[in-house]
């Protein structure tokens, strides 16, 4: 039957039938290992623009995904995570010094920053516009000798050092120890805060310090010690919630009316939309809103017009008595999303999901119909878990459990969900856990949830990387600016 084929044909069916077979044996493989809860015992998550990067128990950090420009911190360009055998024990930690461990780490597009044990700050990845702080557009971490006792910390200032550190698109912002604020990066849209200063330290106003901070694509919010906010930097959708477009090089002296004596807790830039958490745990989001990324049930802009904010500003709906702890926005720009973790440890995202990055098992937008928000249900991050930290980047959402594991889902064409890209696990008990120390844990017969360590590595070859990464795979950045002479 064979023979009356065309020969492209032929070679078409056995290219599909030894395809299948492989995919088959790889499925088989997965499915057994997948499911073995694994040990990662991890204090932060921190997601960029295509990479990850999480602090452990021991305060020691890794990071995977797409590595173009050094973003992991590891002496080369090779992603980590879209290829078998790259996670756990084979992902090398990132050398931040002799003796040095982190206490929080920052990631934006494609950098990231650290404060170190001893509250220096390190930052590596792409350097353009200085968004590292050294002074220069230097890249640092995509080669040998880069990293570690090779890489500077930051001249802070004297006897300055960092309480809080966030990294935007293309600048970084650091809460130093006297709860000063101090931007440095790139400043078109005046996202520094700095005004016509050629200082870098903030000016927020008499008798105002900063409690919080985060950067955005090309603006940038701080909650005040008078837990008031202010925003600064790029206005054209409304996201410095001050009920017009107008752009800001240098803080307000008015703050974001938040409602008739309410106050802010927490608080994320995004790409162009800006979101809080209030003293009376509500939720409300301003600026951009195509997408339904506001959670408002509809696709209207907040913040760009009079007759907005404050009590004209609606809190999201979260569910019958729900509130929030936290609240984390992306910085994609057009097609944002948002996440919120709930007083009960769930888990609720809404907003662009063309990647599943809503963990709906789907790709369909939320937030942008009426009955979105109120049909919104929680993302199912396992049996008995609950989120306690989490942190979204491009398109992809990573969360750290109750029981101290990541989970990851969204975009990986990189491996910045720490899972290769082709393989479909689905959410709840069948997303597997991101494997950062090659060690599973057996679960107890009388307790299913409660893992006991066996303390036994099942460490494979550490593998020849034979492969060079391309410039093919380099993101295309629609938000790159043009530098002028």
């Amino acid at each position: 039957m064979l023979l009356r084929l065309p020969l492209r044909l032929v070679a078409t069916i056995i290219s599909i039938f030894f395809f299948v077979l492989i995919s088959a044996t790889t499925q088989q493989t997965f499915s057994k290992n997948h499911m073995q809860p694994r040990v990662s015992n991890a204090l932060q998550v921190a997601a960029g623009g295509d990479f990850t990067c999480a602090i452990q128990t021991n305060r020691s950090v890794k990071c995977w995904g797409g590595n173009v420009v050094g973003t992991l911190g590891l002496g080369d360009t090779y992603y980590r995570g879209d290829d078998a055998n790259e996670m756990g024990a084979n992902l090398p930690l990132v050398d931040l010094g002799t003796g040095h461990t982190a206490k929080q780490i920052a990631t934006g597009a494609s950098h990231s920053c650290a404060i170190l044990d001893d509250d220096t700050v390190k930052c590596w990845g792409e350097g353009t516009y200085n968004r590292l702080g050294y002074g220069n557009s230097s890249t640092r971490g995509d080669n040998p000798d880069e990293m570690g006792e090779n890489l500077p910390t930051i001249n802070l200032g004297t006897n300055k050092t960092a309480l809080q550190v966030t990294a935007g698109l293309y600048h970084t912002c650091v809460i130093l120890n006297d709860h000063t604020l101090t931007c440095w990066g790139w400043n078109p849209s005046g996202q520094l805060g700095i005004g016509t200063s050629s200082e870098s330290t903030v000016n927020l106003g008499s008798g105002h310090t900063a409690l919080a901070v985060s950067a955005g694509i090309a603006h940038t919010c701080a909650i005040l010690n008078d837990a008031t906010v202010r925003c600064w930097g790029d206005n054209t959708y409304g996201q410095l919630g001050m009920g017009n477009t107008t752009q800001l090089d240098a803080p307000s002296d008015t703050a974001v009316d938040l409602g008739s004596g309410r106050t802010a807790i927490t608080i994320s830039a995004s790409g162009y939309h800006t979101c809080v958490v209030l003293d009376n745990g509500q939720a409300k989001c301003w600026g951009k809103n195509n997408v339904g990324q506001l959670g408002l049930g509809d696709a209207n802009n907040r913040g760009d017009d009079t007759g907005e904010m404050g009590t004209d500003l609606p809190a999201i709906y979260l569910g019958s008595e729900r509130t929030a702890t936290q609240i984390v926005t992306s910085m994609r720009g057009d097609l944002d999303y948002t996440c919120a973790i709930l007083d009960n440890g769930s888990l609720k995202c809404w907003g662009y999901n063309g990647d599943n990055q809503l963990g709906q098992n789907d790709n369909t937008n939320r937030g942008a119909q009426s009955s979105d928000m109120l049909n919104l249900n929680a993302v199912n991050v396992g049996t008995g878990e609950k989120v306690t930290g989490i942190s979204i980047g491009g398109a992809h959402t990573c969360v750290v459990l109750q029981s101290a594991n990541i989970k990851c889902w969204g975009m990986s064409n990189r491996g910045q969900t720490g899972q290769i890209q082709w393989f479909w696990y689905g959410m709840g008990d069948n997303l597997p856990q991101v494997d950062l120390d090659g060690l599973v844990a057996t679960a107890t017969p009388t307790d299913t949830n409660t893992p006991t360590k066996t303390n036994t590595p099942t460490k494979s070859n550490t593998p020849t990387k034979t492969k060079t990464p391309t410039k093919s795979n380099t993101p295309t950045k629609s938000n790159t600016p043009t530098k002028s002479n």
